[in-house]
């Protein structure tokens, strides 16, 4: 269980702050709610179930958790699907999984398919960009908080900490 005052992360909404813990009615039903807000939207206001809130939140992760994250990430591989349709399925379901290890996984796969797309002169699907660009916000929040680092000193720390068996 987690109390007021914790930081955590949100399945979706990335890392938050917990500010109450109160009992709330939402659907006829009365319960104890975690009231938190993103650190990212202090102007939003997030309301999850106590009861639920071991599927929805967690820790954020430490120093070391993260260097051994990045190392079984590197392992972890993630295949190209071809089909647009079926990729961005498979993409959305490692993105919302909640695991920071196919998080990571997945940013190294989709930046090597730019990268790759980009040297044969091919462009890379906007569908593609927005699930990047949105398991890098998790990332990058996360990561930015748990190491007092500014979002944009994250990249730089993963890659002078990525070490893939092969890439």
């Amino acid at each position: 269980m987690f109390s007021a005052g914790d930081t955590v992360i949100h399945l979706t909404a990335g890392i938050c702050r917990i500010y109450e813990i109160r009992e709330e009615k939402f659907l006829d039903k009365k319960q104890p709610y975690y009231v938190m807000h993103p650190l990212s939207d202090s102007s939003s206001t997030l309301y999850v179930p106590v009861c639920s809130g071991e599927e929805k939140l967690r820790r954020p992760l430490s120093e070391q958790e993260i260097l051994q994250l990045l190392d079984r990430a590197a392992e972890v591989d993630v295949p190209w699907i071809d089909n647009n349709s079926l990729r961005k399925s498979a993409f959305t379901e490692l993105l919302h999984s909640g695991d920071p290890c196919k998080q990571v996984a997945l940013v190294a796969r989709l930046h090597r398919q730019k990268e790759y797309l980009h040297g044969i002169g091919r462009k890379f699907p906007v569908g593609d960009e927005r699930i990047l660009k949105e398991a890098e916000k998790y990332i990058h929040g996360e990561f930015s908080y748990s190491l007092s680092l500014e979002e944009s000193e994250v990249p730089a720390y993963i890659l002078s900490h990525w070490h893939p068996a092969s890439v």
